[in-house]
């Protein structure tokens, strides 16, 4: 059924109107000998679209009308007013009042990030004050982890023992 619907798509542009290859005319027409509902459905496109508009004869166009469809369009400013419209749309999409919700929450975000951050840092700065400042009054950081050589414990104990 899904060759069916890319067949049809095809038959619909460019079967009818004869501007396929030669290798994908044949796998058309290759299905339209298996398939009943792909023929009928040529048919009915053939009967219903292409038999009309063959009958239509071509209407000749004055050569001056695309000059002075052009020209009407310029008097009436058709190309400015597109663009002053697009410019007027992209205004309002990004006014004040539509994005202010979406600022005021992203400047928030960034304060209470920016907050969670400097405490947080603030936290590592003063525990590894106080550890430096342990370390400092027992001696080395060996000393403070009871690793020293001489069995008294920290450089303290070592001094007073």
């Amino acid at each position: 059924m899904s060759f069916c619907k890319k067949f049809r798509g095809l038959i619909l542009t460019d079967y009818i109107d004869a501007e396929l290859d030669s290798q994908m005319k044949e796998r058309i027409e290759e299905h339209l000998n298996e398939c009943a509902g792909c023929r009928s459905f040529v048919e009915e496109v053939k009967s219903k679209l292409v038999l009309p508009l063959k009958e239509l004869k071509p209407v000749s166009v004055p050569e001056t009308l695309w000059p002075a469809i052009k020209e009407r369009m310029r008097k009436e400013g058709y190309a400015e007013n597109r663009i002053e419209s697009l410019v007027a749309r992209l205004k309002s999409y990004f006014s004040l009042p539509r994005l202010s919700p979406a600022l005021v929450g992203f400047i928030l975000l960034i304060l209470i990030s920016s907050l969670v951050f400097y405490n947080q840092q603030m936290k590592l700065a003063k525990e590894k004050e106080r550890t430096d400042y342990l370390s400092s009054l027992l001696g080395t950081t060996d000393a403070f982890l009871g690793t020293a050589t001489n069995g008294f414990g920290t450089l303290i104990e070592e001094f007073f023992l």
